[in-house]
Formats: structure tokens, C-alpha cells, sequence
């Protein structure tokens, strides 16, 4: 007999009409259940997290810190292997919703909603988790161009970014990777198959 997987949730949600709105959808099935909500963004998230080792994490993205811009994984201490989903109201910047493994809104059905979380799951087992560098998905498209030698400048207007943003981009990778120089990045890049030399 197939037995169904069942995911456990930590919904991250201010409004409290939300956070028990979703977690009754989720009772018309037996595989997500929401098994903790936190309501404020205390610093003991992190620990909460931890303690809970949740399968999938839903944020409403107004509870992260974008202060010190850090993806969403490093902001909230988690690994690769959970999915992050953004639970979002309203418009966000693209770069903070690729910082998510995808997205509910709150006018989704639920069929909808068990979809999204679907594919976000399908996307996040196919994507290769290398634990020591953890880097986004736009993070690898900026190294990418790193590597092929753009400049900032080239770089933003690609990717319709601001200077500020690529630069934090860049900072970013460098610490994930610990790799400081353009040529270091560059071997990194090629020895991890993202580009080809011909590309050079």
C-alpha cells in the first residue's frame, strides 16, 4: 500500500485571521499539515525553526529582515533540502520572490494552493543541494555573468538590477563561496560545469 508522504509546515504570518484561515484549508488534506505558527519576528524564529525541522516553511515575506540582504535561506538558518514558500498579499520586487522556492497568494483556491506547494517541492528535489555554497537562483546567473566578464554596469542593465543590487549579489557569493577574486569565481564556475570555456 502507497502510503502518502506527509509534510510537515511552519507558517511564518503576522495576521492571525491568515495564519487560521490556512491552517483549516490544510485540514482538507492529510499531507501538509501546518504544525507551528509563528506570529511575530522575535529573534527566536531561527530556534523555532530548528526545533520544528519543518519540511516546507510559508513566510509572508513582510517578516523577513531585508536590512542586511540576506536571502530569505540565510535569514531564516535553513537548509537547502526545505522549501521556502513566500505567502504574499500583494507586489514584491522580483529579487525577493526568486529568493523563494514559490509563491501562494492570498486569493488562491485551494487546489491552487496544494499545486503551488507541489511544484515548489518538485523544484527544490531536482535542484542539486550543495550544502557548502547554497547560492539562489539569481546568484547563479550573476556568477555566471561574473565569469564571463561583465562588469556591474553590464551586469544590472541585463538584468534590469540597480548597481547596489548586483553589488550586494556579489558579496553574497563571495561569502557563501568563500572565493574573494573575479578569477577564483571564474575557475569556480568552470570547475562546476555553469560555463563552458568556449564561453569565455
Amino acid at each position: 500500500m502507497n502510503r502518502i508522504k506527509r509534510y510537515k509546515i511552519m507558517l511564518i504570518e503576522p495576521s492571525p485571521l491568515i495564519a487560521a484561515g490556512l491552517t483549516e484549508m490544510m485540514k482538507q488534506t492529510n499531507e501538509f499539515v501546518i504544525t507551528h505558527t509563528i506570529n511575530d519576528s522575535s529573534g527566536c524564529t531561527e530556534a523555532k525553526i530548528k526545533v520544528a525541522s519543518p519540511d516546507i516553511v510559508i513566510i509572508d515575506p513582510i517578516m523577513m529582515n531585508y536590512a542586511e540582504r540576506q536571502s530569505v535561506r540565510d535569514c531564516l538558518s535553513i537548509s537547502s533540502n526545505t522549501v521556502v514558500i513566500a505567502l504574499i498579499s500583494g507586489v514584491y520586487d522580483e529579487d525577493v520572490l526568486n529568493s523563494f522556492d514559490g509563491c501562494l497568494n492570498l486569493y488562491d483556491t485551494y487546489p491552487q494552493i496544494v499545486r503551488k506547494l507541489h511544484d515548489a517541492i518538485k523544484a527544490v528535489d531536482k535542484e542539486p543541494h550543495i550544502e557548502h555554497n547554497d547560492l539562489s537562483k539569481r546568484e547563479r546567473t550573476i556568477l555566471i555573468a561574473i565569469a564571463q566578464g561583465k562588469s556591474n554596469k553590464e551586469i544590472a542593465d541585463e538584468f534590469h538590477l540597480s548597481i547596489y543590487t548586483v553589488l550586494t549579489h556579489r558579496k553574497n557569493i563571495s561569502h557563501k563561496l568563500g572565493i574573494k577574486s573575479i578569477s577564483g569565481l571564474t575557475v569556480y564556475a568552470i570547475m562546476n560545469k555553469m560555463i563552458d570555456m568556449r564561453e569565455m
